[in-house]
């Protein structure tokens, strides 16, 4: 028996990081044939392919991008979710995901930090993304921060922690302890790796959505939003995750709903989709009639998000000072 076969069957834990190495080989293979098998970023007006999103009814129209800054913080070595600031105008929240310090950081449009928020007695397991809750018996707005990724699928519990938005003033820096943390599972004891969460204003739900792995895209799955109704007063909570429908995108990288609940935004690597929310979310979602658009050429876009007026798009990738991009919200093609 070789060492490496020994090694596997003798020590689970590795045979999940093989898992895991496997899995992403796989995605990274995808990805590669995905880019150079479509046009898509050479004449970005024959859209991406949806061949892979077969379910649903795609509208594909070519994005207005505009870049309007870069992360001047060299702390912002991976930014994997991006949320507007209500109380800051102009600003938004972004984060680091795993291996990263507890943090959140508000930049100005440009890029530009202009305060960094530690979380007291929190860790970063796999923070993928962040949300922003104003309901309406609620004076001040609330953040709410997601640990909410599982690459290995092993977690029996994601979290998510949430606090009152701070307002910006003469510090650089401030240490605040979360006003609530909420330990969630999904019904029916599934496990899944997250990396889109919002907040849904109309229903006043948390929402997630699942990144699918390389072996649940063969297996031709769909990705999924989950649910569960949102409580900013009870300090420690126990949730379930409860599914309400299929999205597309397969591997999804971000998600966004706007502040106003009537429209969401969600991306995966190359691409991203726009869905105008008329009546519930669940109805909304069940047309599967959703607009696809062109993303940025970047190195790894993982965060996504609506301007406070809903007119306009923010995104942004992984690296080290990367560039912040503008997308005009897409119309469907006529």
């Amino acid at each position: 028996m070789s060492r490496l076969r020994e090694r596997v069957i003798n020590d689970p834990a590795h045979l999940m990081k093989l898992r895991f190495i496997y899995e992403t080989g796989i995605a990274a293979g995808l990805a590669f044939a995905i880019f150079f098998a479509t046009p898509f970023f050479i004449d970005a007006a024959s859209g991406p392919d949806p061949s892979s999103d077969s379910e649903f009814e795609l509208s594909i129209v070519k994005a207005q991008i505009e870049k309007i800054g870069r992360f001047t913080d060299e702390r912002i070595l991976e930014c994997s979710g991006i949320v507007p600031s209500v109380q800051n105008i102009d600003c938004y929240w972004v984060h680091n995901d795993s291996g990263n310090a507890a943090e959140i950081y508000l930049v100005d449009k440009s890029g530009k930090t202009k305060l960094t928020v530690v979380l007291d007695g929190v860790k970063n397991v796999d923070f993928e993304d962040i949300a922003i809750a104003h309901p309406k018996d609620s004076a001040e707005p609330s953040l709410v921060i997601g640990d909410i990724g599982d690459n290995l699928t092993r977690r029996k519990n994601l979290s998510l922690y949430i606090l009152k938005e701070p307002k910006l003033d003469s510090r650089a820096n401030i240490t605040i302890r979360p006003d609530i943390t909420i330990e969630f599972e999904f019904e029916g004891g599934e496990r899944h790796n997250c990396e889109g969460l919002a907040y849904d204003a109309i229903g006043n739900r948390l929402i997630v959505a699942n990144k699918l792995s390389a072996k649940q895209i063969l297996q031709s799955k769909e990705a999924a939003l989950f649910a569960f109704e949102a409580d900013f007063k009870t300090k420690t909570q126990k949730r379930v995750a409860k599914r309400i429908g299929n999205i597309p995108g397969q591997m999804v990288t971000g998600l966004d709903i706007s502040l106003d609940g009537k429209a969401l935004v969600l991306q995966n690597y190359l691409a991203g989709y726009y869905l105008p929310i008329s009546g519930n979310l669940e109805e909304s979602i069940s047309k599967k009639s959703y607009t696809m658009f062109s993303l940025p050429v970047q190195r790894q876009s993982e965060s996504v998000c609506f301007t406070p007026d809903r007119k306009r798009l923010i995104t942004a990738s992984e690296g080290k000072k990367v560039s912040i991009y503008s997308i005009e919200v897409p119309k469907p093609s006529q």
